[in-house]
């Protein structure tokens, strides 16, 4: 009874408070969120929630409005409310954000007026903060005639953003060009605003030697993230031009030489005469010969030796090699054979091949260590997904074994973000007395997207499988995660190799087992990086000789720390790892290793100290227990590159000291000297000296020439192109057109007196030309094929004006919208299609130079059709030199509908 008269007594103070806050708020009035964060889509949509708690009728006049210009009310809220007691009703409200919207806060506020009283309400929108700064080239290709003439980087810098940003445009010049190789240029971009930004340069002689050159620019914010980046071609104008290939200067150097050098080393006392060819001549568009071959005469020993020797042939569909072969398929070979592959389908290939494990070719088959054959089938699905199924023999003189192994491998699935292989094997070993069978079974895994990565790797193979992995277990694991600059990363690895010998030839002296497990979390911007990892290892180990060195374990963290000034040319970085050792009983169980690295320009200097041990192989013998290990590693070089890279020197300096081996210092030096593209010349030394325990130091000397030679000189069919360029004024060919630029596929020219410019020795195939346009001359480009020798006519075309304003037309009654004149696209359309655009200014006037003829006008209103209408559009015009045309466009704005409308209450 008690109980209930208590909860009586609450209810009837609860109704009196309630009563006494309907006589203080007779009126609520509230939005449904106080405060709403716009998201990207820029729309608002929430509703005013209106009460009457009072006791008698309220009637009004409602507005919900906003005096900032950044938001536009959908539909505009000015009505009459009427309520009766404890009546109320919801109003929607639905605004949207204009494309630029620079306020941080806009408010919108709701007024009801009564008879005698008014009540407000506000909301609070805040836009959402939007970083997005665009990067263009004005100009990609670059033009210049003598030294110190002038080249211009024109840049421009678009904040489409509602937030101001710190950029820095950074520049990288080629060598010789500049006094430093990068330039760093800080810009602030206001919201919504762009930024132009024009960077002059000088042309001086090793530039004006070059003739072609890049210029790659790269925009990144100031937190480090990555902008866009365009590389700038410039290239100097030439009237006459012989075509150099660029992709075959990169190349040559590697592909298509022919070294002749000597070698002298004082702890043998020995000359070594050295000839090497290496060449990749291709005889036709799909047809190459290769061929590798290295020689070398000791004259001490009076031996010649055959080494490295490959020929080769190879067109669209098939490929054969012979000599020297190197093959890697579950067994590693190399030796004396060939190898044939052909493709049968686009999708599907097979190979076959043999191999004589002699190594020289002047060698004789006496001293072979065996044979081995393959054939493989290899296919691409649609997906792409790729298979491969591969039989391998092998046999092998030192232990009488013969192998027998089938392997395949399947992509099951493989995309850009997501990929599965799989891969198993079988195999057999069989000798005089025994057979032993094994397997091998792997899958592997990838999948990326935009923050996170995973990486799987999983193999097993039985201890007698006869492949290379025999006996593996291999479990690796990769996740990771990054977030802006952030980088979260989980690796977990276990690898065991355990094989068994299969007969008594078979020696296996080591099985080992390591895990580790690593925590990785890194930060990385433009000009920081921070890497922290704490880390837990584990490695066992079965030696023959050594077994009481059996296990080590280990936990410990490792620190990376980097800062980058490219605009100094400097970087320098800092590691420290730091770990304790679990599992050997050591009077110093805690291990440390540091490390500093500064590279400045030319100079690299290196430099790490280890105090105690950080891995089991670093233990050799159990003796070295009684002792702390401890080293110091240092290694400086430099690098000298002068002459326009003609000429590059290079020197490295190691000095190692090792309480348990012998200390060392090394010292590299390499001399090389272009001549001409043809030839170059170089001279380098080794000299290495133990300054301790052994009494031993080498010096070996090598000098030579390099001969270079273009590999499709003498085979690929090459054309002259001239191209004559004339003024058309009226229909009618003028006269020459002298001194004007020409560009052949981007390549700058400049017509002689008789308007003409050569290009010689081009490889046939298409080209693109295109004259460099003005306000009274006018070229389209043009694609032509070149099959011979060519002289094709181009023409400047005599241009007249069309131009004209942008207006807009409305009444009292049209809608209310932000009426910018600028940014509308003019097209104008000739009869054969071919397009010419301008677009208008701030103030709505558009000017375009064209040749004469019949076009279509026509203006492109990017507002809303709802809301406008052109008047009068697509208009056909007939342009005349010297007789300039001018049209304006009027842009109706529609008038808003009106409609009366009755307002009930909404009662719930």
């Amino acid at each position: 009874m008690f109980k209930k008269l208590f909860l009586a007594f609450i209810f009837f103070l609860n109704f009196i408070n309630l009563y006494s806050q309907n006589k203080e708020n007779p009126l609520i009035i509230k939005f449904e969120n106080d405060t709403i964060v716009v998201k990207k889509t820029k729309i608002i949509q929430t509703s005013l929630y209106i009460k009457n708690n009072g006791n008698e009728i309220i009637s009004g006049e409602l507005e919900i409005s906003s005096t900032n210009d950044d938001i536009t009310l959908l539909k505009k809220i000015k009505q009459n409310i009427k309520l009766e007691p404890n009546d109320f009703i919801y109003i929607p409200v639905k605004a949207q954000l204009k494309p630029k919207t620079f306020s941080s806060e806009i408010l919108v506020e709701a007024v009801l007026k009564t008879a005698d009283k008014t009540f407000n309400e506000n909301l609070i929108i805040l836009p959402e903060k939007l970083r997005n700064v665009n990067f263009r080239l004005i100009n990609q290709h670059l033009t210049f005639f003598h030294v110190n003439d002038s080249i211009s980087l024109n840049f421009d810098i678009s904040n489409n953003g509602n937030t101001d940003q710190l950029v820095n445009l950074v520049i990288k010049y080629p060598y010789g060009f500049s006094k430093n190789e990068f330039e760093t240029i800080e810009i602030s971009t206001k919201a919504f605003q762009d930024t132009t930004i024009h960077i002059q340069k000088f042309i001086n002689k090793q530039m004006l030697k070059k003739e072609d050159f890049e210029i790659h620019a790269a925009l990144y914010y100031k937190s480090g993230d990555y902008i866009n980046s365009f590389p700038i071609y410039v290239n100097s104008v030439k009237q006459n031009r012989t075509f150099r290939d660029l992709n075959i200067d990169e190349h040559r150097y590697q592909e298509n030489e022919i070294r002749l050098s000597n070698s002298y080393n004082t702890s043998s006392n020995q000359n070594n005469l050295n000839l090497g060819i290496n060449a990749n001549i291709k005889i036709s568009e799909s047809e190459r010969v290769r061929l590798n071959s290295q020689m070398e005469y000791w004259d001490d020993s009076q031996n010649f030796f055959l080494r490295n020797t490959i020929l080769g042939y190879k067109n669209k569909s098939f490929e054969t090699n012979i000599g020297n072969l190197y093959q890697q398929g579950e067994i590693m070979i190399n030796g004396i054979g060939g190898e044939v592959k052909y493709k049968l389908t686009d999708s599907l290939d097979i190979e076959i091949g043999f191999i004589d494990k002699t190594y020289s070719v002047m060698e004789t088959f006496k001293n072979s260590k065996g044979y081995s054959g393959w054939a493989a089938f290899n296919t691409i699905k649609q997906n792409n997904a790729r298979t491969r199924t591969f039989f391998n023999y092998d046999f092998d003189n030192n232990s009488g074994i013969n192998k027998y192994i089938l392997y395949h491998s399947q992509e099951f699935i493989a995309n850009k973000n997501l990929k599965f292989v799989y891969q198993q094997g079988l195999s057999t070993m069989v000798d005089n007395q025994n057979v032993a069978t094994g397997i091998l079974g792997g899958i592997s895994g990838f999948y990326s997207s935009d923050n996170w990565s995973y990486f799987g790797n999983h193999i097993i193979s039985s201890n007698q499988y006869a492949g290379m992995r025999r006996g593996v277990i291999q479990l690796n694991e990769s996740v990771q995660y990054k977030y802006k600059n952030h980088n979260f990363s989980l690796f977990y690895n276990y690898n065991e190799l355990s094989p068994e010998s299969f007969n008594k030839f078979e020696m296996f002296y080591n099985n080992q087992i390591n895990q580790n497990l690593n925590l990785g979390y890194r930060f990385s911007n433009r000009y920081f990086n921070f890497f922290l990892a704490p880390t837990y290892n584990s490695e066992k180990r079965t030696n023959a000789y050594f077994s009481e060195i059996s296990l080590f374990k280990k936990v410990g963290v490792n620190t990376i720390f980097q800062i980058n000034n490219f605009n100094k040319n400097l970087i320098i970085n800092t590691t420290f790892d730091a770990g304790k050792i679990l599992s050997l009983n050591l009077d110093q169980p805690y291990s440390y290793k540091i490390g500093l690295g500064v590279k400045y320009k030319q100079f690299n200097l290196t430099s790490q100290y280890q105090y105690n041990y950080a891995s089991i192989n670093e233990l050799n013998n159990p003796n070295q227990l009684n002792s702390t290990y401890e080293s110091l590693n240092t290694n400086l070089m430099y690098t000298l590159n002068a002459f326009n890279n003609r000429l590059e020197f290079s020197t490295f300096i190691n000095y190692s000291l090792n309480n348990n081996l012998a200390n060392i210092i090394v010292l590299n030096n390499s001399f090389r000297f272009e001549i001409n593209q043809n030839f170059r010349v170089f001279l380098s030394s080794n000299y290495n000296k133990y300054l301790d325990g052994l009494q031993y130091s080498n010096l070996n000397l090598q000098a030579g020439l390099i001969k270079n030679f273009d590999p499709s000189k003498t085979k690929t069919e090459k054309a002259n192109l001239t191209v004559h360029v004339k003024y058309n004024e009226k229909n009618k060919t003028s006269s020459n057109a002298s001194n004007k630029i020409v560009f052949i596929n981007n390549k700058p020219f400049l017509t002689d007196a008789g308007g003409k410019v050569r290009y010689k020795k081009i490889p046939l195939g298409t080209y693109e030309i295109r004259l460099q346009n003005d306000n009274e001359w006018l070229s389209d480009m043009i694609v032509l094929k070149v099959d011979s020798d060519t002289e094709q006519e181009i023409f400047f075309n005599k241009t007249t004006t069309v131009s004209g304003n942008l207006n807009f037309e409305e009444t009292k009654n049209s809608f209310d919208i932000k009426k910018d004149k600028g940014a509308f696209r003019i097209d104008l359309t000739n009869a054969d299609g071919k397009v010419y655009k301008t677009y208008t200014d701030d103030s709505g006037r558009y000017m375009i130079y064209v040749p004469e003829g019949i076009y279509t006008i026509s203006i492109f209103n990017h507002l809303p059709s709802a809301q406008t209408e052109v008047v009068e559009n697509n208009i056909e015009i007939t342009t005349e030199i010297d007789k300039p045309i001018t049209l304006d466009f009027i842009i109706k704005i529609k008038e808003k509908k009106s409609e009366v409308k009755k307002f009930n209450s909404v009662k719930f």
